[in-house]
């Protein structure tokens, strides 16, 4: 991770982090200490041969005190492997069957959405990958249209799943792979869910990048396709309830406030009428839209209306089952409280949230801001806290 964090304040965490004075390091450095102050303060920009000087005195890597060398160009490392994978290089795993297939897309869903664990997710997701290929070939037979929709939807899941974390790690080319193999395979599953699940997603992604007029005609088109097949089944209102839960992020994100309430409140009368019942690990229920209402708030500035909105759902977000919502909740608290100035709300929130995802705050836009602001103006009593969750995020050794 870089953050925009300058080089003087860089300087000051690993100087506190190594429990030295500016007096200490001066003694160390041959630097003189008001020199010292002032680089920390950023009223003086570091030579080359100071910073050197003062890299070796703090213990850091010259790179990483610059601000560089932190970054994993492909945003983890098992990245070169899903993408050998993807392109159907490297060796094939030996083969196995539909059974065997459904056990392991539990234990990659139970992963990526039960604890977000960013490493074994991308342990798995490189041989899995190549399963989905295997068996999606193994069914050509007139009689084996049940399990080549079966096959469909596995490889709907592990691509699910791939996408989801090809896009918080920031590797784009696999995140437009696994998002084009993923609905391939909704539309061969012949799905009603699956499809709608893959739109969904779609609608999500778009969000991310900023395409928001391409993300609101998919889920417009998504909702008129539901609400034209009066039913009650659970599935499909829970699907209708998800499809205005993203359209309420999407009308919010373009400033529109009502719309984005309107949307938000159909969604939580959905979800009334559903209780928990989560899709593909979509989380679905009172709780998540809950989390949406949060965000709504935060997005638009409102950070009193948005604690209130927190609070509503706070004594049932532990029950959450999904790991990354859990994480969400609390980071956009953390939001919140930043809109209000109150640093130390700012780092209860960061701190709940790292219990609940250690990953995802490494990896986290809301987080990364949020901690650049906090190192950046953090006083003295919130420093040694700061620095700590500095250095859980990996913006500090």
């Amino acid at each position: 991770m870089s953050l925009d964090i300058p080089i003087g304040t860089r300087v000051r965490i690993f100087r506190e982090g190594r429990g030295l004075s500016q007096l200490q390091v001066s003694t160390r450095t041959g630097l003189s200490e008001p020199y010292i102050g002032m680089i920390e303060r950023g009223q003086r920009t570091p030579s080359n041969q100071a910073l050197t000087l003062l890299a070796r005195v703090l213990a850091v890597p010259l790179d990483v005190l610059k601000g560089h060398g932190q970054d994993d160009p492909d945003g983890h490392s098992a990245i070169p492997s899903i993408r050998e994978a993807i392109l159907g290089l490297g060796d094939a795993p030996p083969r196995i069957d539909l059974p065997a297939m459904r056990q392991h897309a539990q234990v990659l869903g139970e992963a990526w959405f039960g604890t977000a664990s960013y490493d074994q997710t991308g342990a798995l997701l490189p041989d899995l990958i190549r399963h989905t290929e295997q068996l999606r070939s193994s069914f050509n037979s007139p009689g084996e249209e049940t399990q080549r929709r079966e096959a469909a939807r596995l490889a709907f899941h592990v691509h699910f799943v791939g996408n989801h974390f090809a896009n918080a790690v920031g590797a784009s080319d696999i995140a437009i792979a696994t998002r084009e193999r993923m609905t391939l395979a909704a539309d061969a599953s012949d799905d009603l869910v699956t499809l709608a699940c893959a739109r969904w997603l779609t609608g999500l992604k778009l969000i991310k990048e900023g395409r928001l007029d391409t993300s609101e005609a998919i889920v417009r088109l998504q909702i008129e396709e539901l609400v034209s097949v009066a039913t009650d089944d659970l599935t499909r209102q829970a699907l209708l309830g998800m499809m205005n839960a993203a359209a309420s992020i999407v009308a919010i994100r373009q400033g529109d406030l009502d719309r984005a309430h309107r949307h938000a409140d159909e969604a939580q009368r959905i979800a009334a009428r559903t209780g928990e019942h989560s899709i593909n690990w979509s989380g679905w229920g009172p709780t998540n839209v809950g989390i949406y209402m949060t965000e709504i708030e935060a997005e638009y500035g409102n950070p009193n209306d948005g604690i209130r909105a927190a609070e509503l759902i706070s004594d049932s977000i532990e029950l959450m089952p999904i790991a990354e919502r859990r994480h969400r909740y609390h980071a956009l608290i953390a939001w919140l409280y930043s809109q209000l100035d109150q640093d130390a709300g700012v780092i209860l929130h960061l701190k709940r949230a790292q219990q609940e995802a250690p990953d995802e705050l490494r990896y986290s836009r809301i987080a990364q801001t949020l901690m650049g602001q906090l190192l950046r103006r953090a006083r003295s009593t919130h420093r040694r806290e700061v620095n700590e969750l500095a250095a859980a995020m990996g913006v500090v050794p």
